[in-house]
């Protein structure tokens, strides 16, 4: 099933909260039409698995302050469409034999220019941080305790100051309003509903769309009690019908949940489709809606007391204070 998106085009929810260095920061929006003058310096990470691929470089022959500073570039290959599978199907398209055995073929096809697009996503400039969060890194699975959410990852919420502006400039309409599939503006239980950037709104298969919640004081799944179970139903409903609404897709048919830790610290909600498995949907980071709602049922201080575990990466500043806490701690009570 595929949905007509030329529209609208992917959310920019890139999590770009994550610069927050002026030196960054530049005032000039370039207009990008080729990727002529840039230049490769390293190869960050790449997926065999989502056919992709993120190089850091730099571009060079313009005048913008942004020119001395890295990029990074995202190259994905795009999801079929039924449209796109009948036009490479033909004779325009050549084929270039690797093997044959009996029945089975393999061939390297090279369809016309117009049905072989890459999907590139931009990041100009990239702070030092961008480069981290995309290179590879080792990851290490955390248990984090009531004790070691007040002491540690609260106190580096506060002190990191992640800029969130992004994300007011989409609750407040000065962005993105012409991409947003249904909103509630109550200022309680509502929230902001749009396509993530990480689908192409080309088909559904890999639908993936993000609810941003109206209220600004709820950073993560830590702070949610019962209080906010009108919120938390009225994103889960009023969501996932919208989708089905513009979409198609019915609610058994979405997976609906939350990230811990989450990118930005601002309460989100994930909608992605259950054929798509996207970074992020596995169960060290992903809680499901239904879940949650259910926990806080059972307790109004489930996600304040309970001991919840994430994935924490190779240089991330809160995972060094971990190991610096463990290592202070004298009574092994972390």
């Amino acid at each position: 099933m595929t949905e007509n998106c030329e529209s609208e085009k992917p959310s920019k929810i890139a999590k770009l909260d994550d610069i927050t260095n002026d030196e960054f920061v530049s005032k000039i929006s370039p207009s990008f039409e080729t990727f002529e003058g840039f230049q490769v310096k390293r190869i960050l990470k790449e997926s065999p698995e989502s056919r992709s691929i993120v190089v850091e470089g730099s571009f060079s022959g313009d005048n913008s302050v942004a020119s001395v500073s890295s990029s990074i570039v995202i190259l994905e290959k795009t999801h079929f469409t039924e449209k796109e599978v009948h036009g490479i199907l033909t004779k325009s398209t050549a084929l270039q034999c690797l093997f044959n055995n009996d029945v089975y073929y393999n061939f390297l096809c090279h369809p016309p220019i117009q049905l072989n697009e890459v999907k590139a996503t931009l990041i100009h400039p990239a702070s030092e941080k961008h480069i981290e969060k995309f290179s590879t890194r080792k990851s290490f699975l955390i248990e984090e305790t009531a004790l070691i959410y007040q002491s540690v990852t609260l106190l580096h919420i506060r002190e990191s100051k992640f800029d969130l502006q992004w994300v007011y400039n989409i609750l407040e309409h000065k962005k993105e309003a012409d991409r947003i599939v249904y909103e509630d503006l109550d200022p309680d239980c509502g929230f902001i509903l749009l396509p993530d950037l990480k689908w192409d709104c080309r088909s559904t298969s890999n639908l993936y769309l993000t609810g941003i919640v109206c209220k600004r004081d709820i950073k993560s799944i830590r702070d949610l009690t019962s209080e906010h179970l009108p919120l938390l139903k009225n994103i889960f409903d009023k969501g996932s019908a919208s989708i089905t609404k513009k979409y198609g897709l019915d609610k058994s048919e979405q997976r609906i949940y939350l990230h811990y830790q989450p990118s930005y610290y601002h309460l989100h909600i994930h909608f992605t489709s259950l054929q798509f498995t996207p970074p992020g949907c596995n169960v060290e980071r992903a809680h499901l809606l239904s879940n949650v709602i259910r926990n806080i049922e059972l307790k109004s201080s489930y996600y304040q007391e309970s001991s919840l575990d994430f994935l924490a990466f190779e240089g991330d500043p809160l995972l060094k204070k971990y190991h610096q806490y463990i290592g202070l701690s004298s009574d092994g009570d972390y």
